[in-house]
């Protein structure tokens, strides 16, 4: 097992403590909206949970009259992607925002686009029909509380379009969300391209499957993916600490916490340093 999975497990300790520093924390008002960022940071932490509980390996007992123990690194590159676009689309749509009014811009686009996704679905109960009839009124409700935001009358022209078709990413791609948020688009576009292949079964995913047959291969081919939960989880402790005061006091108050967070929050630069040389 890697070294590094003890401070995957502490900083996932601090990751849950962080989130319930917001316990009974009320969202009203005009702020009513800003539980979806507890939402992403519970989604990341699925994403993340899971990807620690595949690091002692998936067995069964018997299967085909065989026990069957393997290292998953396939389905851990799939998390560790997931991990990379939730935090990513925490830090667009609630962080790297330069006003209130853009926050609140973005996350209506992101709404948006999330219900225009369902509306694509073909429903199979009278539940969901009726549900999708529902959402159309949600749908261009949403659309003209966009075109009345301040932050909207900001935008290009093009960019008006999109905000009105749900495309919350504004045509940036995940790369330039990476950038924004501080990372290496060297880094980034290299790595996302590689978990990429496994999340759509890209040759490589399968040539490196049928390769990795011994399990300390398997063993360490997962290891890569606990350094990028560690650094995701960095970041997005940080970002968490800058947006709700009681989470920044809570690792105020717990040095060791606030050290580990700083020690796996590598920069660009940091990032850009593996290339020297290449």
């Amino acid at each position: 097992m890697s070294e590094r999975t003890p401070e995957y497990k502490r900083l996932l300790d601090v990751f849950v403590r962080s989130v319930q520093a917001m316990a009974g924390q009320k969202f009203a008002g005009q702020e009513a909206w800003m539980v979806e960022a507890e939402r992403l940071a519970t989604k990341l932490f699925f994403h993340l949970a899971s990807l620690l509980y595949l690091r002692p390996g998936t067995r069964f007992e018997e299967l085909a009259g065989i026990e069957v123990h393997f290292f998953d690194f396939a389905s851990s590159a799939v998390l560790a992607r997931a991990c990379f676009e939730t935090y990513l689309a925490f830090h667009f749509i609630f962080i790297s925002p330069s006003s209130a009014d853009q926050r609140h811009l973005r996350y209506l686009v992101w709404t948006l686009g999330g219900l225009l996704d369902r509306q694509r679905v073909t429903p199979f109960t009278d539940y969901g029909r009726q549900r999708l009839e529902e959402e159309k009124k949600q749908i261009e409700a949403l659309r003209t509380q966009i075109q009345q935001s301040p932050a909207y009358a900001d935008l290009a022209h093009e960019r008006q379009k999109d905000a009105r078709r749900g495309k919350w990413r504004f045509e940036k791609s995940w790369a330039d969300l990476a950038v924004i948020a501080g990372g290496s688009q060297r880094y980034f576009v290299g790595l996302y391209a590689y978990l990429s292949s496994y999340a759509h079964s890209g040759y490589l995913s399968a040539l490196q499957v049928g390769q990795a047959q011994d399990k300390q291969v398997q063993l360490q081919l997962g290891q890569m993916y606990v350094g990028i939960g560690l650094t995701i989880m960095s970041y997005f402790l940080t970002d968490y600490a800058s947006l709700f005061p009681p989470v920044a006091a809570a690792l105020d108050a717990s040095p060791e916490d606030k050290r580990l967070v700083e020690v796996w929050h590598l920069t660009g630069a940091d990032m850009e340093r593996m290339y020297e040389g290449v």
